[in-house]
């Protein structure tokens, strides 16, 4: 019995060995470049096959097909250090992990399609191996492979360790790998250095597969890469990736488990031992790995940067909706698909189903990966967990609701603890859990009862049992396929909205940065570990809309490459977008899935694998980054084909310019030679007695009035002749006396008439609710609310304009200007109707107009006061004519203005040249010149002289409580007054 034990160890020791190797080379590769390779178990079975061929197929004599496959794997490793990991090597290193699992895809469809299976070409015959013998050790028997590894592996290891240490070449791998910018300035090429770390590591990974491939007659290549990857990774994390004798004892120990759990548990069970010795290597060291980790290393890249439309663009709807038409013409096309030729029949349309599945599971991953910076490398074996659970869900009846749910709930449950150890700790380590999990899974997992039958894991979904609520039984493939297409918009959007809401946001934050994440109360691993179970919810949701689609599997359907090919689709797509997945689905997996010849996992992964290592060097953002490329460049040339622009605001120009301006009624002469000019940011007072034509120019700028002669431009465009609709289009809105606006329109509705302006919903989406116009009225309403709360009349916002007082409708005026956000607003006595304690607290609001649109404003209004404490530059007119103009200040004092408005009475003349509030300085500097400070009496019209007449001893006062005052009350003592709206504006 003793000697039994003895056999089984030594067995158990010489798997070690290997794993041990193994385990060097990632070690060595993980010190140098900072990143896993996880081609190294591809590696290795490559140059594996070339022995084989060699040595069976050339019939080479054995030492030299080692030899020539020794050199291969070392000359393959070079090349893939020279072509891919110096072009990338100061990217993330998320990007160079990706990268060698993009690697090891290739080099798996290198191994499949040209002698696919390997195990078919061998033909039952042994892998060649250097002598016959056997070693019998108990009950027992060792092979000449299992021999050699005892002599071979542990001289490998003492002349690696012999050389690290004591040789200069040693000295200067590790220089370069523990600090790689003081090597350079050593003199030591960093770079040579690491391509010779890499063919080292070739080496090591091809002869560990070397002496393993004797053990069986054949060789199960999509297995065996993955299978040695995860036992080497074990190790290896047990070691910190960075202590060459603790990961070559720890492979040993390793092994000796394996083989004693296999020889008196079962085999299962030893795949199991793997799991647990990844989890534990990460427990034990995953503090200390995880300050090897840099900020950034955890980032693939951002989503496509969208360049803002111009402003010509911006006026053109479909430019605007580019994107929403995309996914409008994206889905469309998933509806037509089953309609066109050579996709009609009921096998296309599984295919396709498939095809939606594998969408879903990869937009999972750009939740995971994409969001939340943690790669995932076991979601396929995820989907056959919502695959298995489904066939037992439709075979207990459920419909298909729950059974999605069901799915989807199972898959999360199992990756949460797959990965809660690895997030733990800040580093790329989630990788190597869940490839170990897609390793363990068919072998361990599957085979439980759980899901589908012990021993060959046989598992069906009967069309005829699934079934919606309402819509009753699927009885086609082709209608599974269509509610696999309605399952892919329920997801798009609910990731969209995640992405958009507070929980998107601190995803992106712990990816980016977990010590700031933290400072603001996101826990890191709490935040991670949920994005990794809704991750896996969304993969057990693709597995069971896979499940439906495939209709029966057993093991061999989920073989660990499968999940490499599912993040490659991913990645092709853009993995940081939601349509990229869905494209890069119908890229990786549509091309071999549809045409037979191609459905195999050599060309699968051929695909998979040649796109991610193209987009990963050329198009780092994807087929999304060229869709955004291309978007651009369409639009471009959609507006250099646009007509030339004859209206439109020239942002160069003054805001407004009147050059002799003449409007006539009949025989009368309203205004005559009127030129004023407004500069940017400034603020204009009109005044002038009852007649003067103050409205008149108003209105002629406006529009509501047409002048007989003279010219009128806003922002540059001439615009004397056009209709009044024209002048929103340069930016400017104004005000009327009568404040009468819309009666029969609430407050709220009021201000979204000056909001269409800006972003006008045709009527067929109107009419349809279409997403982006409720999109659009949601954000329409939301900024209308903040404005009416700026004027403080956010409490009545239902109620009808013509219930409100006129004090109120003037202060509503403002707010549609205010939301109109243009560059030239008119108030024509905006003060009207307001009690004078009312009108002293107005200035201020009319400052804020002015500072927070960086607007400029003309305003008529008679309170003195107000205006001369308001405004930048004042014009006077009398009779139709401008009789002076300058500062408040030399109106002021202007003895044509005195004598024709002001008056020469001392109390008209104190209250007019009481000491103005100080202005602020304007936001923005006008970028011409206003006139000299003098006022400039513009000469009277020649036909007529001016006539002077004296103004009313005191300017005429309105009555508050006539108009609607906001506060009629004459007197309200100061303890008990009301607040005013003004104040709550204050």
């Amino acid at each position: 019995m003793l000697l039994n034990y003895v056999g089984e160890v030594l067995v158990g020791v010489t798997y070690g060995l290997q794993y041990g190797l193994l385990a060097l080379g990632l070690v060595l590769v993980y010190r140098s470049s900072r990143f896993i390779n996880f081609a190294h178990g591809q590696i290795g079975v490559l140059g594996a096959l070339v022995l084989g061929r060699l040595a069976l197929d050339a019939h080479l004599p054995y030492l030299l097909a080692v030899g020539l496959a020794l050199v291969f794997g070392a000359l393959f490793a070079a090349l893939l250090e020279r072509q891919f990991v110096q072009p990338l090597f100061n990217a993330p290193r998320l990007v160079l992990l990706i990268g060698s699992i993009g690697i090891a895809e290739v080099a798996f469809s290198l191994i499949t399609i040209p002698y696919s299976p390997f195990k078919l070409v061998l033909g039952g015959r042994a892998y060649p191996v250097p002598f016959e013998a056997s070693w019998t050790v108990g009950s027992v028997a060792l092979s000449s492979s299992q021999i050699l590894t005892l002599v071979l592996a542990p001289a490998i290891a003492v002349g690696l360790q012999l050389l690290f240490t004591r040789t200069e070449l040693g000295r200067t791998i590790r220089a370069a790998s523990a600090n790689p910018e003081a090597a350079r300035l050593a003199g030591i090429s960093v770079r040579r250095t690491s391509r010779l770390v890499w063919i080292i590591a070739g080496v090591l990974s091809t002869l560990t597969a070397i002496l393993q491939a004797p053990a069986t007659s054949t060789i199960d290549v999509s297995n065996l890469g993955p299978n040695l990857l995860v036992r080497g990774l074990a190790a290896a994390l047990i070691a910190g990736m960075v202590d060459f004798r603790l990961a070559f004892v720890a492979g040993i120990g390793l092994g000796v488990v394996e083989q004693l759990t296999l020889f008196h548990v079962s085999a299962s069970a030893s795949n199991l031992v793997v799991l647990v010795a990844v989890l534990l290597g990460i427990v034990l060291k995953g503090k200390d790995l995880a300050r090897n980790s840099r900020a950034g290393d955890d980032r693939i890249g951002e989503p496509p940067s969208r360049q803002p439309l111009t402003a010509r663009l911006r006026e053109l709807h479909l430019a605007r909706n580019v994107g929403r038409y995309g996914w409008l013409v994206l889905f469309g096309l998933l509806l037509l698909l089953p309609a066109l030729p050579g996709l009609r029949t009921q096998g296309q349309a599984q295919s396709l189903t498939l095809i939606i599945a594998f969408a879903v599971v990869a937009l999972s991953l750009t939740l995971l990966i994409g969001w939340a910076g943690q790669v995932s490398l076991g979601h396929f074996a995820l989907l056959g967990v919502g695959a298995y659970t489904a066939a037992e869900a439709v075979n207990r009846g459920w419909a298909v609701p729950l059974v999605l749910l069901a799915s989807g709930a199972v898959a999360a449950l199992v990756a949460v603890p797959v990965g809660l150890p690895a997030l733990r700790y800040r580093g790329l380590f989630l990788a190597v859990t869940t490839l170990t999990f897609a390793v363990v899974a068919p072998t361990w997992l599957f085979r439980l009862g759980v899901f589908g039958d012990r021993a060959t894991g046989n598992a069906g979904i009967l069309q005829s049992k699934v079934w919606l609520p309402v819509i009753g039984t699927l009885d086609s493939r082709r209608q599974t396929y269509y509610l696999a297409v309605a399952v892919l918009a329920v997801v798009l959007l609910g990731l969209a909205s995640l992405r958009r809401s507070g929980a998107g946001r601190a995803l992106l934050a712990v990816r980016d940065n977990e010590s700031a994440a933290a400072s603001h109360g996101l826990p890191p691993t709490a935040v991670k570990l949920g994005a990794l179970a809704l991750s896996g919810f969304l993969a057990g949701v693709g597995g069971a809309l896979w499940g439906m689609g495939s209709g029966n599997w057993n093991f061999d359907a989920f073989a660990p490459s499968l999940s490499l090919t599912m993040l490659a689709i991913a990645i092709v797509g853009g993995i940081t977008t939601l349509h990229g997945p869905v494209l890069g689905s119908f890229l990786v997996f549509g091309f071999p899935t549809l045409i037979a010849y191609f459905d195999t996992p050599g060309y699968r992964a051929f695909f998979g694998g040649a796109l991610l290592l193209n987009i990963l060097l050329f198009v780092p953002g994807g087929l999304a980054a060229l869709l955004e490329k291309a978007r651009v460049r369409l639009l471009h040339a959609v507006e250099a084909g646009l007509p030339p622009r004859r209206f439109g605001p020239d942002p160069d120009a003054d805001p407004l310019r009147v050059d002799g301006v003449s409007v006539s009624f009949g025989g009368i002469h309203a205004l005559q030679d009127v030129s004023l000019h407004v500069g940017r940011g400034e603020i204009i007072g009109l005044i002038g007695g009852n007649g003067a034509g103050k409205s008149t120019l108003m209105n002629a700028i406006s529009g509501h009035t047409t002048p007989a002669g003279g010219t009128i431009a806003v922002f540059g465009q001439q615009v004397a002749g056009l209709p009044p609709e024209f002048r929103p289009s340069l930016s400017l809105a104004r005000t009327f006396q009568d404040a009468r606006l819309y009666p029969g329109l609430s407050v709220l509705e009021t201000v979204l008439v000056a909001l269409d302006r800006s972003d006008r919903s045709d009527t067929l989406s109107s009419m349809v609710a279409a997403p982006w116009v409720r999109a659009a009225e949601k954000d329409k309403r939301g900024r209308a609310v903040e404005v009416l709360a700026r004027v403080g009349l956010l409490d009545r916002k239902d109620a009808l304009v013509g219930e409100l007082s006129t004090g109120m409708r003037r202060l509503l005026d403002v707010a549609t200007v205010m939301a109109a956000r243009p560059g030239l607003v008119l108030l024509d006595e905006p003060t009207a109707g307001i009690a004078q304690r009312e009108v002293e607290q107005f200035a201020p609001l009319l400052r804020a107009l002015r500072d927070e649109l960086g607007c400029s404003v003309v305003i008529v209004e008679h309170d003195m006061p107000l205006l001369l404490s308001l405004c930048d530059r004042v014009y006077c007119l009398e009779n139709g004519t401008v009789i002076a103009q300058g500062t408040p200040q030399q109106i002021r004092e202007d003895p044509l203005v005195v004598a024709s408005y002001l008056g020469s009475d001392p109390d008209a003349v104190d209250r007019s040249t009481a000491a103005p509030t100080p202005r602020p300085t304007r936001p923005r500097a006008p970028t011409r010149a206003p006139p000299p400070p003098t006022a400039a009496r513009q000469p009277a019209a020649p036909t007529r002289r001016p006539t002077r007449r004296r103004a009313p001893t005191v300017p005429p006062r309105r009555k508050a409580a006539s108009e609607g005052d906001l506060d009629p009350a004459p007197v309200t003592p100061p303890a008990r007054r009301k607040r005013s709206v003004l104040e709550d504006v204050r």
